[in-house]
């Protein structure tokens, strides 16, 4: 693994972990709480923008690894589908944390297709709730996929 990919995926991580405490004071209003029209755009950007600095990890590795991106239609859900059975070469996440991430996957494009007033918050609950956990078995398993020994000296994102 080159120094630049290691130097990219800390600053991804970096700006998910920023973005996630910015907003922390947002998500914590919400607990137990119906949010308002406002509050349900604010935490629909927020899971847009999270989802966003994923697919961005998943960008730099697979430019760096594999030199391009997967094209079609479906790019997206393909890009996340490699990183868990890649066609060549050990995953970079488990199939579980892919799983994991698909509804995130599915709700950014919710958020890019839909208008804001579509948004139902009774479906952004659960990604709301998970966030933290998503965030955190994702650091992990960047973290594994850096300190493989084939892969030189770690970095941790």
């Amino acid at each position: 693994m080159s120094d630049r990919l290691r130097v990219e995926i800390t600053f991804e991580c970096e700006q998910i972990e920023e973005l996630l405490r910015k907003y922390s004071r947002l998500l914590g209003r919400l607990s137990g709480a119906a949010p308002d029209e406002v509050e349900i755009a604010a935490v629909g950007a927020l899971l847009h923008s999270f989802y966003n600095g994923v697919e961005n990890l998943f960008k730099r590795i697979v430019i760096a690894e594999e030199g391009q991106l997967p094209r079609g239609d479906f790019w997206h859900r393909d890009l996340l589908e490699s990183m868990a059975r890649p066609a060549t070469g050990a995953p970079v996440i488990s199939v579980a944390l892919c799983d994991r991430l698909k509804p995130y996957l599915h709700f950014r494009h919710v958020f890019r297709s839909a208008y804001v007033l579509m948004l139902q918050w009774d479906k952004m609950a659960p990604l709301v709730e998970d966030l933290a956990g998503a965030f955190a078995q994702l650091k992990s398993e960047l973290k594994d996929f850096v300190d493989r020994p084939d892969r030189g000296p770690a970095v941790h994102p």
